[in-house]
């Protein structure tokens, strides 16, 4: 969702998936990896990703990604 604001939800799912794909094939860090994309380096830097991709901090938002959800679709 973060990247999507960003980029466009279509380009971000894009990226997402081929860097999880190199990051399991070559077994290296996927939030580094991540930000070898020019794309990705535009628009965040890796404390940002770090922060994002926090569990404890994902977790805690859960409900307010929810909210998000159902506001676009009722909305």
């Amino acid at each position: 969702m973060f990247l999507a604001d960003r980029l466009g939800k279509q380009t971000a799912h894009e990226i997402l998936f081929e860097v999880a794909q190199r990051s399991i094939d070559q077994q290296t860090e996927f939030l580094t990896d991540l930000m070898a994309n020019a794309a990705v380096a535009k628009v965040t830097s890796l404390s940002e990703l770090k922060t994002v991709a926090s569990f404890e901090k994902t977790t805690v938002a859960i409900p307010t990604l929810i909210a998000h959800v159902l506001e676009k679709e009722v909305g």
